[in-house]
């Protein structure tokens, strides 16, 4: 599938999905599968972290609250603006880009 389709299909997507996430409608992330992954890592404090497709940021800001370093990009702008907004309301000291 080319890029700016799938592009085009995330951004059509990322302004429902960044509200319906922050609602605490997506369960299966917030009690399982972060949950699990976090469950997996070591200590993170001081370390660096990169995440590439970190959509609207929430796993990269748990993350960051727990002392790493992080970075987080996403190629849909929606989801960077939102990421950017979460930053700016709670700083974390989280780079974001394109």
């Amino acid at each position: 599938m080319p890029e700016d389709v799938v592009l085009k299909r995330w951004e059509a997507n990322a302004e429902s999905w960044t509200a319906l996430v922050r609602a605490g409608y997506d369960v299966y992330r917030d009690a399982l599968k972060t949950l699990a992954f976090l469950t997996f890592l070591p200590t993170v404090t001081g370390l660096k972290g990169l995440d590439i497709g970190c959509g609207e940021a929430e796993n990269i800001r748990t993350l960051a609250r727990q002392g790493t370093v992080m970075s987080g990009f996403d190629f849909a702008p929606t989801f960077i603006h939102h990421a950017h907004a979460a930053e700016q309301d709670a700083p974390l000291n989280i780079e974001m880009r394109l």
